[in-house]
C-alpha cells in the first residue's frame, strides 16, 4: 500500500507533531469573556472555560505519528457492548447542560430561532441593520 505524503502541515523540529492551522491553546486565550457572557445570557458554569485543556487538543490532532485503534482485544475479553458515536456525543453534551455546566440547547435554539423570525421581520419592513449602526429604515 502507498501512502501520499502528508503536505498540509510541516513538522515542527524533533517534537515530532504538526504545525496547525490554527492552535487551539492560541485561539482560546481570549474567548473565557465570551464564554462568561453566554453563561449570563443562557446558563452555563463559568469556570468550565479554565477546564478545557487546549493544549492536549493540540497535541492529540497534531501528533506527527499514525494512531490506529483497534476495539479487537477488548472485544477479546468479554467487551461486548456497542455504543454509536453520534448518540455517545449527544449523551455527553446532555450530561453537561444536566451538571449546568452548558448552556440548555433548547435555549441556545429559542433565542437562535427568535432572531431569525425578528431578523425576518425587519426585512419585511425593509429595516436594515448595518454592524453597531441604528437601524435604518429603506424609504
Amino acid at each position: 500500500m502507498q501512502i501520499p505524503d502528508q503536505t498540509e502541515w510541516p513538522e515542527l523540529g524533533d517534537k515530532e507533531k504538526y504545525a496547525h492551522n490554527i492552535r487551539m491553546e492560541d485561539w482560546a486565550k481570549d474567548k473565557k469573556p465570551v464564554w462568561e457572557k453566554i453563561c449570563e445570557k443562557y446558563g452555563g458554569n463559568k469556570e468550565a472555560f479554565d477546564w478545557g485543556t487546549w493544549f492536549f487538543f493540540d497535541w492529540a490532532t497534531g501528533k506527527a505519528w499514525p494512531t490506529l485503534s483497534t476495539i479487537t482485544k477488548a472485544r477479546k475479553f468479554g467487551w461486548n457492548r456497542y455504543d454509536d458515536t453520534y448518540e455517545a456525543w449527544i449523551e455527553t453534551f446532555r450530561t453537561f447542560e444536566n451538571a449546568g455546566i452548558l448552556p440548555r440547547n433548547h435555549l441556545l435554539h429559542a433565542d437562535k430561532a427568535t432572531t431569525k423570525t425578528r431578523l425576518a421581520n425587519e426585512e419585511k419592513k425593509g429595516v436594515t441593520n448595518e454592524g453597531d449602526a441604528p437601524p435604518v429604515v429603506a424609504a
